[in-house]
Protein backbone atom coordinates (compact mmCIF):
# COMPACT_ATOMS: atom_id res chain seq x y z
CA UNK A 1 0.00 0.00 0.00
CA UNK A 2 1.43 3.28 -1.22
CA UNK A 3 1.28 6.57 1.25
CA UNK A 4 -0.47 9.68 -0.12
CA UNK A 5 -0.20 12.82 1.42
CA UNK A 6 -4.25 12.49 1.52
CA UNK A 7 -3.75 9.54 3.79
CA UNK A 8 -3.41 10.30 7.30
CA UNK A 9 -0.61 9.09 9.45
CA UNK A 10 -2.25 9.02 12.26
CA UNK A 11 -6.06 7.03 12.46
CA UNK A 12 -8.68 6.87 15.07
CA UNK A 13 -10.33 3.99 16.47
CA UNK A 14 -13.17 3.89 13.53
CA UNK A 15 -10.62 4.92 10.82
CA UNK A 16 -8.23 2.55 12.21
CA UNK A 17 -11.43 -0.38 11.69
CA UNK A 18 -11.95 0.61 8.57
CA UNK A 19 -8.55 0.48 7.85
CA UNK A 20 -8.37 -3.47 8.37
CA UNK A 21 -12.15 -3.98 7.24
CA UNK A 22 -13.08 -4.90 10.72
CA UNK A 23 -16.13 -3.68 12.64
CA UNK A 24 -14.85 -1.09 15.68
CA UNK A 25 -16.17 -3.75 17.88
CA UNK A 26 -13.70 -6.30 16.82
CA UNK A 27 -11.22 -3.64 16.50
CA UNK A 28 -11.51 -2.98 20.51
CA UNK A 29 -11.57 -7.04 20.48
CA UNK A 30 -7.84 -6.74 18.40
CA UNK A 31 -6.50 -3.88 20.37
CA UNK A 32 -6.55 -6.78 23.54
CA UNK A 33 -4.04 -8.77 21.60
CA UNK A 34 -0.27 -8.65 22.74
CA UNK A 35 1.21 -7.84 19.37
CA UNK A 36 -1.54 -5.32 18.10
CA UNK A 37 0.36 -1.91 17.58
CA UNK A 38 -0.10 -0.16 20.93
CA UNK A 39 -2.54 3.55 20.40
CA UNK A 40 -0.76 6.74 20.77
CA UNK A 41 -2.48 9.54 23.33
CA UNK A 42 -2.85 12.68 22.26
CA UNK A 43 -5.22 13.84 24.91
CA UNK A 44 -6.91 12.63 27.75
CA UNK A 45 -9.39 11.06 25.24
CA UNK A 46 -8.15 11.19 22.57
CA UNK A 47 -6.14 7.79 20.87
CA UNK A 48 -4.99 7.31 17.57
CA UNK A 49 -3.13 4.58 15.95
CA UNK A 50 -0.01 5.01 13.69
CA UNK A 51 -1.58 3.91 9.82
CA UNK A 52 1.83 2.45 9.01
CA UNK A 53 1.79 -0.01 12.64
CA UNK A 54 -1.81 -1.32 11.71
CA UNK A 55 -0.80 -2.15 8.19
CA UNK A 56 2.57 -4.02 9.08
CA UNK A 57 -0.05 -5.87 11.72
CA UNK A 58 -2.16 -6.74 9.10
CA UNK A 59 0.29 -7.65 6.82
CA UNK A 60 1.80 -10.37 9.51
CA UNK A 61 -1.13 -11.98 10.57
CA UNK A 62 -0.98 -15.93 9.72
CA UNK A 63 -2.24 -17.02 6.41
CA UNK A 64 -6.15 -18.85 6.57
CA UNK A 65 -4.82 -21.93 5.08
CA UNK A 66 -2.37 -21.90 8.18
CA UNK A 67 -5.30 -21.75 10.88
CA UNK A 68 -6.59 -24.98 12.49
CA UNK A 69 -10.71 -25.39 11.42
CA UNK A 70 -12.01 -24.40 14.39
CA UNK A 71 -13.75 -27.69 16.14
CA UNK A 72 -17.71 -26.83 15.45
CA UNK A 73 -17.05 -26.44 11.93
CA UNK A 74 -15.70 -29.80 11.91
CA UNK A 75 -18.72 -31.15 13.40
CA UNK A 76 -21.29 -29.35 11.10
CA UNK A 77 -19.18 -30.49 8.26
CA UNK A 78 -18.98 -34.19 8.99
CA UNK A 79 -22.81 -34.21 10.04
CA UNK A 80 -23.55 -33.31 6.18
Amino acid sequence: MQETSNCPVLLSAPQAAQLLAVSERKFHELRREPAFPKARQLGTRSLRWFRAELIHYAENLPRASLLPEPPHLKGDRAAA
